[in-house]
């Protein structure tokens, strides 16, 4: 009688950063956005316990080259002008009027984000299939929720008429930024319908709760999406251009509408006439602010000085005025190069990936132009969640090439590098 085969034993620390890797990730992608339409703070508590099991993970699979891929990470373009705006950014607290609150709050922004770097740093080499379908589960059921609570309750659509800060639209923006990593994985696998279902609920829903912001942030994504596919790199000299001169010479925009012959008659009530009282506004902080136009008035700065009366009501809100109201000329430049550099970064992505990166960086670029608290801590946390989802999806881009298609671009590669010598 023969003896039954041996068996190999796995590896139980392998196993165990697998299993707690696809727990943070699924505490990412799937849970993260779904409880973000009905619980205002879960997001704070779920991305630090995603990105801790994630690092969890990688102590355990002894994965040492994640502090490689940070320190590159910190050395890039990208990083460089990172760490500048977050050097000036500490600076100001020395002259801003709220330094107790200011200080609080770059504590809590510089942490957030060194956590989702780190943990993005710290990811897997390769995506598992299984894991992959994470981020476009969440948002689909995201998206499926929303549509489900406007059908049911109508009234939770109240809040968002009357012009508050709903929880039911903080999740209908976290659905919109996070469907571009969604669609990106599912376009890895060459799963082009799904994609598409994804892209569908989530306009669904965004029409459904027909929230401006969300609209025209996922809007202009998908025009910048249809721009670059197929030649990203043709659009992206574009796109890094418009948001570095929209962010290096906002000034201007109030200074120049300012002058325009409209607003005669205009309900001050209306959209319109909130606009143009905006407008004004800024445009006569600009002309009194002097010197501080350099250095700016200090971190914190413009959404205290709103609610504690030191700005009029009608001050706007968004990155644009933010930037040059709290940082100064220096923080806008630095900010400039560093959305200049990142849209170049995405564009050397593979062909695949590169469309969704761009189309997810306009989609936050406008949404935080916009101006629906971008300076508020929930927004930060949705970004490193976004970053972590990018990151994880371009671990998966080795899924996208099969053995016959590597063949033929092996094949293709030698003779490219073969044709010069003939």
């Amino acid at each position: 009688m023969s003896a039954p085969p041996i068996r190999a034993h796995s590896d139980p620390a392998a196993d165990a950063a697998a299993l707690l890797s696809r727990l943070g990730l699924a505490m990412l992608g799937i849970v993260a956005p779904c409880a973000a339409i009905g619980a205002r703070r879960a997001i704070f508590i779920l991305m630090p316990i995603g990105a801790a099991l994630i690092l969890l993970a990688a102590l355990l699979g002894s994965r040492g080259e994640g502090f490689r891929h940070f320190r590159d990470a910190l050395l890039s373009p990208v990083g460089i002008a990172i760490l500048f705006l977050a050097a000036w950014s500490a600076l100001t607290l020395l002259w801003t009027p709220f330094r107790v609150e200011a200080g609080a709050r770059f504590v809590k922004v510089a942490g957030t984000l060194v956590l989702a770097s780190v943990a993005s740093a710290f990811l897997p080499e390769r995506t598992r299939v299984t894991n992959l379908y994470h981020w476009p589960l969440g948002a689909g059921l995201a998206a499926l929720a929303i549509l489900a609570l406007v059908a049911i309750h109508p009234s939770f659509l109240a809040s968002i008429q009357d012009g508050e800060d709903s929880t039911l639209e903080r999740g209908l923006i976290a659905s919109v930024v996070l469907a571009w990593p969604a669609m990106a994985a599912l376009a890895l696998r060459a799963r082009w319908n799904s994609a598409a279902v994804v892209a569908v609920l989530v306009a669904a829903a965004a029409i459904a709760v027909w929230s401006p912001v969300a609209l025209i942030g996922l809007l202009m994504g998908a025009l910048a999406f249809a721009a670059s596919a197929g030649h990203p790199r043709r659009a992206v000299p574009w796109l890094a251009g418009l948001a570095a001169v929209l962010l290096a010479l906002a000034p201007a925009i109030p200074l120049a509408l300012a002058l325009l012959p409209i607003g005669a008659g205009t309900d001050p009530a209306s959209p319109l006439g909130a606009f143009l009282a905006s407008i004004t506004s800024w445009a006569d902080i600009v002309r009194g602010d002097g010197w501080r136009l350099l250095t700016g008035h200090g971190l914190d700065s413009a959404t205290r000085g709103i609610s504690g009366g030191f700005l009029p009501d009608s001050t706007p809100l968004g990155v644009l005025f933010e930037i040059w109201y709290e940082l100064g000329a220096v923080g806008a430049l630095a900010s400039a190069v560093l959305a200049s550099q990142a849209f170049l970064a995405c564009g050397r992505a593979s062909p695949t990936l590169a469309p969704f990166l761009l189309a997810g960086l306009v989609s936050v670029l406008t949404i935080a132009m916009l101006g629906l608290s971008t300076a508020q801590l929930w927004w930060v946390t949705l970004l490193g969640i976004v970053l972590v989802a990018f990151s994880h999806v371009a671990r998966g881009q080795h899924l996208a090439s099969r053995p016959k298609m590597q063949a033929q671009l092996t094949v293709q590669g030698m003779a490219n590098a073969a044709s010069p010598a003939l």
